[in-house]
């Protein structure tokens, strides 16, 4: 890889170190989940939502319950995607007191495209 502004060789992390780094990460997540603490009790930050932190965050953790499928391709057609659906749209309902309601899930726009 290149530096895009000086055009040298940037090094990257080597093997070991990325399977230290994983090692690490897994290590300081069973400790904290030993503990009893979450994200939320060690990192106190207020970030914006995105696609991707709702699909992680609020998405596949209701699916795991649901249905203990990890990937979202698992899904079947329609049955599972609306049960999931339905009770974040209720979690929603209860933790912002009625301020956030899901409009109905989007099916109709995508035919066409």
């Amino acid at each position: 890889m290149l530096c895009d502004k000086c055009k040298k060789p940037i090094e990257t992390r080597t093997s070991t170190q990325n399977r230290a780094l994983h090692l690490f990460f897994t290590e300081l997540a069973d400790l904290l989940n030993e503990k009893g603490l979450y994200m939320d009790d060690i990192i106190q930050i207020e970030l914006e939502w995105t696609p991707e932190s709702i699909k992680k965050r609020l998405w596949k953790p209701l699916q795991k319950a649901l249905f203990n499928k990890q990937s979202t391709t698992k899904l079947n057609k329609g049955q599972e995607i609306n049960k999931i659906y339905d009770n974040l749209n209720k979690i929603l309902i209860e933790r912002t007191n009625g301020e956030v309601e899901l409009r109905p899930f989007p099916s109709n726009e995508f035919k066409n495209k």
